[in-house]
């Protein structure tokens, strides 16, 4: 854990108070500290989760969803274009890596969201 990425996830958290109970139980779980790898990793089945919603969700809700992953997975692709190196490793494998391959199930089609220098990144992942 770097200072840098325990910053990153305090950015993240603000960016999106919806994440806070995430980081509150994690914290829980970790006696009080921040392991931002298993952090993120639970912010991928997060986004996963979400997408997975969108097709069962009322009409109403789906653009709320929506809107929610979009903004999200906006911010990780410029966190991981613009944050550097260590960042860019954090996303790449603990976001990314967790991220469904193809036929692994319906949320595959999650990979199809991410913004290009990610979908870049999963394109060498496999």
């Amino acid at each position: 854990m770097s200072a840098k990425t325990v910053d990153f996830i305090e950015r993240l958290v603000a960016a999106f108070p919806y994440l806070n109970d995430l980081l509150i139980e994690h914290k829980r779980d970790n006696f009080g500290d921040i392991l931002p790898h298993v952090f993120i990793a639970d912010v991928a089945r997060l986004a996963i989760a979400m997408l997975s919603s969108l097709r069962n969700a009322p009409p109403d809700n789906r653009a709320q969803i929506e809107s929610r992953l979009r903004k999200l997975l906006d911010f990780l692709e410029a966190s991981y274009e613009n944050e550097g190196p260590e960042v860019e490793e954090l996303l790449s494998v603990s976001f990314l890596e967790h991220l469904p391959r193809p036929g692994e199930g319906d949320a595959w089609g999650i990979r199809e969201w991410v913004g290009p220098k990610m979908r870049a990144q999963l394109a060498i992942i496999g």
